[in-house]
């Protein structure tokens, strides 16, 4: 089963179970963008070309650390997630303060970002956060918003929406003073105190057992052993796959013409462009006649730091029983127009 790749960008073929344990086709193709070099607010292709993810990729320990990298073997995602990487940029010296903006079509998110800070006793009780320093690039990841995990009980409490953030506590919450504090919050809901009471606030992908991702997995459940397992389960909803956090999801997939805006992520000040209306063109030859397999683009990334566009077009088609049917899968760029 060769994969050919005419478009010289990057794709890789998985077979993987669907729903019901049929065994299915799925390609994933990647193409990047050169954003450092607008042609008219269009990048155009990069030489470099983000890889396809066959693992999901952490910073750290995965009960203890945000998703860097989400694993691109999903067999299907019914919307199109958004999402940035990168580090919130001062525009200029001793600034302690910043807004990083993501906008591309109907999503238009902010997150406001300071200097390095720490947790202190405040005026007259609690805890709270002191007045950050001068800002230094700070990295836009899950550690540096509100959450975590409280190592006093038993077994550890979470903040289920981030278990990798910082200054949740359900106990002994003065442990937390001379400790770092969020940088990274809502503009609408900025941490107040440290405690069970926070926003986490991120624009990269969610680990696939953080709240807002579990809730769509299914039930695991007796039943689900006796009747199911090792298949999914009856209620697993494929918003699952969804990994962006659900305010960077696209009502439906991207087509390509759409402006994208970036805001704080570079010196510079504002990543302003086009998507562009690039697609790939993939032949499965499965028997005697190769067909066509069309494939939507449903993951979007801008990379800040690399000054990078990347885009995840993906596409399945059944293939049980017919393995050795497979000769090849040829990718190619699509005429436009």
């Amino acid at each position: 089963m060769e994969l050919i790749d005419e478009a010289g960008v990057a794709a890789r073929q998985l077979v993987v179970l669907d729903a019901e344990g049929f065994e299915t086709l799925v390609v994933v193709v990647k193409a990047s963008f050169d954003l450092a070099r607008l042609e008219g607010g269009l990048p155009p292709l990069a030489d470099v070309h983000e890889p396809v993810a066959l693992a999901d990729e952490y910073a750290g320990d995965p009960a203890k650390s945000g998703l860097l990298v989400a694993a691109d073997g999903a067999l299907f995602k019914p919307a199109a997630d958004i999402l940035l990487r990168g580090h919130a940029v001062p525009s200029h010296r001793d600034q302690r303060w910043s807004e990083v903006v993501l906008a591309c079509g109907s999503i238009s998110k902010r997150a406001s970002v300071c200097g390095p800070r720490i947790w202190k006793r405040g005026l007259l009780t609690g805890t709270v956060p002191a007045e950050p320093g001068p800002m230094e690039p700070v990295p836009l990841v899950w550690e540096r918003a509100f959450g975590g995990v409280d190592p006093n009980t038993d077994p550890p409490r979470r903040f289920d929406a981030n278990p990798a953030g910082c200054g949740y506590r359900t106990t002994a919450v003065s442990e937390l003073r001379g400790q770092p504090a969020p940088q990274i919050e809502h503009p609408d809901a900025p941490v107040e105190a440290a405690g069970t009471k926070g926003r986490a606030v991120g624009f990269g992908p969610i680990a696939p057992f953080w709240s807002e991702r579990a809730r769509f997995a299914g039930t695991y459940d007796e039943a689900w052993m006796k009747a199911r397992m090792p298949f999914l389960p009856k209620d697993f909803d494929p918003r699952f796959q969804q990994v962006a956090p659900p305010d960077q999801v696209l009502a439906g997939y991207v087509k390509g013409g759409e402006r994208v805006r970036v805001q704080g992520v570079t010196r510079e000040g504002q990543l302003d462009f086009v998507v562009p209306r690039w697609r790939p063109a993939v032949s499965v030859r499965l028997g005697d006649e190769p067909q066509p397999l069309e494939l939507v683009c449903d993951t979007l990334l801008v990379d800040g730091d690399k000054r990078r566009l990347s885009l995840t077009f993906r596409g399945n088609v059944r293939v049980h029983g017919r393995l050795d049917e497979l000769r090849w899968t040829i990718v190619s760029e699509a005429p436009r127009g």
